[in-house]
C-alpha cells in the first residue's frame, strides 16, 4: 500500500455551514466558538438545518492558510443560504472539495 507523508500544520479551523440540527441558543465553549445571537435574531436571515452536512475548512502552517468546502448537503439552497447569516464568510472563496445530494 502507498504513503502519503502527512506535512505538520499550525492550526485547523472547522466551520460548519450546513447539519441536521441548529441551536441558536447553545453557549460557546473555550473549544468552540459559536456565533453570537445578535439583537435581531428573531427577525433576521438565520442558518437552516437540512438532511446532510457541510463544512468550511481552514488549515494554517506558517504563513499560508488554505480552505476547501465540504459539502453534502441535501440541496443547493441550503448551502447558499447560510453563506448570509455567516456574515464574513465569502463564497467565492469557497473550493468545492465535492458535492454530492442525499
Amino acid at each position: 500500500m502507498a504513503t502519503m507523508p502527512l506535512r505538520e500544520i499550525d492550526k485547523v479551523e472547522i466551520l460548519t455551514v450546513l447539519d441536521n440540527t441548529i441551536d441558536l441558543l447553545m453557549a460557546s465553549t473555550p473549544q468552540v466558538k459559536r456565533l453570537p445571537l445578535p439583537p435581531d435574531a428573531l427577525t433576521r436571515e438565520s442558518l437552516v438545518a437540512e438532511h446532510g452536512f457541510a463544512a468550511l475548512v481552514t488549515v494554517t502552517s506558517g504563513n499560508t492558510s488554505d480552505s476547501l468546502l465540504f459539502d453534502a448537503g441535501l440541496s443547493k439552497n441550503g448551502l447558499m443560504h447560510s453563506k448570509n447569516p455567516l456574515g464574513g464568510v465569502h463564497p467565492a472563496s469557497w473550493r468545492p472539495k465535492r458535492r454530492s445530494g442525499h
